[in-house]
């Protein structure tokens, strides 16, 4: 995590060093990369602290979870409303497939459902380089009170081998540095996710083959 932390560290010391200096010579353009530069990395930073603080809340027993009336296809349709965009950038093809009736509205966070969708589906188009990422939906009524609703999102990336499944949910752990250098990220976001889900009464599995893809399922309750 270091790396994470240094890398957009030394950005933003660079470019404010250079915005400075050179405040009456930089062109616009200069100037405007460089602002763009420290915004980006300072939503990095501030992205990474979040991550931090909500593993030390979760890992002390302090997060809180809400269970308020919670619409599943609004959550998801605001997930995929800002990530669909990003897909269409690396040319990705991305379709949601509600395969069981849905119930209107359950008992959750939608919040914290939100969130892990955000980390799965980031994760699945940030590590997909062409193909496909999808998201389908399914409702399991487990009693005449309780319904587990499943979201298996599936890419078509480089996949994973056993072992490097089996350290995948470690906080702060990379199954790949190759990978992680290339795209970023602080090993976080999985561990997070699994353990928000284990607050909402469920978890976070994958199946993954390499060379074929990986497909990460979240259940809640």
């Amino acid at each position: 995590v270091s790396h994470e932390i240094r890398t957009p560290m030394t950005a933003i010391l660079g470019y404010a060093d250079l915005l400075l200096s050179e405040a009456d010579t930089a062109s616009a353009e200069e100037r405007s990369h460089a602002v763009a530069t420290i915004r980006r990395s300072s939503e990095h930073l501030l992205a990474l602290i979040n991550d931090v603080l909500d593993l030390s809340s979760i890992e002390v027993g302090k997060m809180n979870v809400e269970q308020v009336e919670t619409s599943v296809g609004e959550c998801v349709s605001y997930v995929v409303s800002l990530m669909r965009r990003r897909a269409a950038s690396k040319g990705l093809q991305m379709q949601v497939r509600y395969v069981t009736p849905m119930p209107e509205r359950i008992m959750t966070d939608p919040t914290r459902l939100r969130q892990i969708l955000f980390n799965l589906v980031g994760n699945a188009i940030k590590f997909t380089s062409e193909g496909r990422v999808d998201i389908d939906v399914r409702a399991y009524r487990r009693d005449r009170q309780q319904v587990e609703i499943a979201f298996a999102i599936t890419d078509t990336g480089p996949g994973m081998r056993p072992d490097q499944l089996s350290k995948l949910f470690q906080p702060f752990e990379q199954v790949d540095m190759s990978l992680t250098r290339m795209h970023g990220g602080s090993g976080l976001g999985l561990a997070i996710s699994k353990r928000v889900a284990e607050l909402l009464g469920g978890d976070v599995t994958v199946m993954s083959c390499p060379g074929v893809g990986s497909t990460f399922t979240a259940t809640i309750m």
